[in-house]
């Protein structure tokens, strides 16, 4: 059950991911007092370099949200009813006896 409890921990980490990454790009552009913008019309500097064009592709990846963000939720329920089925079956082993 704990390696089953990983692997959905992990599908959901990875569907999340775009929303992680997209916020980690706001945050990198608050703290870095920049704005994200096109590519050309913005500048981001970071230790001297620009990373304008990394910030947007990072917040771009939001829009793989709208697969990502209902996999994520299956998924989390999925776990919930397999959760659900071995607290009932770990309390009665006989009851998946045929």
């Amino acid at each position: 059950m704990r390696a089953l409890r990983w692997f959905f921990v992990i599908l959901i980490l990875i569907c999340l991911s775009p929303v992680i990454a997209a916020g980690a790009a706001e945050a990198v552009a608050y703290f870095a007092h920049c704005q994200i913008a096109e590519p050309g019309f913005g500048q981001c500097l970071v230790r001297g370099y620009d990373i304008n064009d990394l910030l947007l592709s990072m917040q771009s990846m939001a829009w793989l949200t709208i697969w990502g963000g209902p996999a994520a939720f299956f998924a989390a329920l999925l776990w919930i009813v397999m959760e659900l089925v071995g607290m009932t079956v770990g309390r009665n082993p006989r009851s998946l006896r045929f």
